[in-house]
């Protein structure tokens, strides 16, 4: 089994590098300095650098709930943005030219989430002026979207509309597509791939598995005892804000699991570790679920990755 780390020491990258060789780690995702970027190749390792799909910068648009109120999430704007959209490929292709690098893996490619820090309705989302025009274009109605979307929300309907999650998997995977482009338009033997996603969560932030074909490398976030005030994509935050939005049986109904009692201090048990692993699983891609490195059972959720069939497993924290 391969082992990969985010983050490497950037004050003594060198010795830490060193350390996580000696411990059989064969990757590393850090900071894309020269530095950083030597002391993981020197040390035998691939060297591997992220990127923030949508960070958000002061003039970009928000995104736009459904009572028309701008939404930050994940210091994110807004996926359909057209203008920051060429910054952000601007900045994708630099960072893809500097040497070194192994591969490059996206983050916060989706729309936002229950456990959004920056509250829940961020996830009602985004009736921008981009998206609405894009809704236009696909044929969707973008004011009739916003009824059923607020429909969800106030539990007038049950299921979340078909329309607005087709609408964010499409937009999702349109930004990979152009971010694999810019990628293997620089190198061609750059690695992309990106971290998304537990699978059973998955559709209602846009990462269904068509919006992830265009990856080489697929590594779903899997902290099932996330155990920070905060925690968006983690497994017991976001099933906690999503019982907490919706209830616990439509939540069971929409993610096919039904969460533990108290999950935001239970967590989950490590056996969720091998069935999203199993579920991400794509083909003739990488599998790589990365899991808290504080994960007070780690052995225990290993295993149960790789019994659900990880090429690597990756540590955050």
């Amino acid at each position: 089994m391969r082992y990969y780390k985010f983050g490497l020491n950037v004050g003594a990258p060198e010795a830490d590098a060193h350390s996580l060789a000696e411990r059989g780690f064969s990757a590393v995702v850090c900071s894309p300095d020269a530095r950083s970027i030597r002391a993981a190749t020197d040390a035998g390792m691939r060297a591997y650098a992220c990127f923030g799909a949508f960070s958000l910068h002061e003039g970009d648009q928000e995104c736009v709930d459904v009572d028309g109120k701008p939404r930050v999430w994940f210091g994110s704007g807004c996926p359909n943005d057209p203008i920051a959209g060429r910054r952000r490929a601007n900045q994708l292709r630099s960072l893809a030219e500097t040497g070194g690098l192994s591969g490059i893996l996206i983050d916060g490619a989706r729309f936002a989430s229950p456990a959004s820090q920056e509250g829940v309705e961020s996830m009602f989302t985004c009736f921008c002026p981009a998206c609405c025009a894009k809704m236009r274009e696909w044929g969707v109605n973008p004011e009739q979207m916003r009824i059923e979307v607020s429909k969800f929300r106030s539990g007038e309907r049950a299921m979340p509309p078909e329309e607005w999650l087709a609408f964010r998997a499409q937009s999702v995977r349109e930004a990979l597509d152009a971010f694999r482009k810019i990628v293997k338009g620089v190198r061609s033997d750059l690695m992309f791939g990106a971290f998304v996603f537990p699978h059973s969560l998955g559709a209602l932030v846009g990462q269904t598995d068509e919006a992830l074909e265009s990856l080489d490398i697929i590594a779903p976030m899997l902290y099932r005892r996330y155990r920070q005030p905060h925690g968006p994509a983690t497994l017991n935050h976001e099933y906690a804000a999503l019982v907490s939005a919706i209830g616990k049986a439509r939540t069971a109904r929409l993610t096919g699991i039904e969460p533990p009692e108290n999950v935001i201090e239970a967590g989950f048990p490590p056996e969720i570790i091998e069935s999203e692993t199993r579920k991400a699983r794509l083909p003739d891609k990488i599998l790589a679920p990365i899991l808290q490195y504080d994960d007070p059972e780690l052995p225990k959720s290993i295993q149960a990755a790789i019994r659900g069939g990880a090429d690597a497993v990756g540590f955050f924290g």
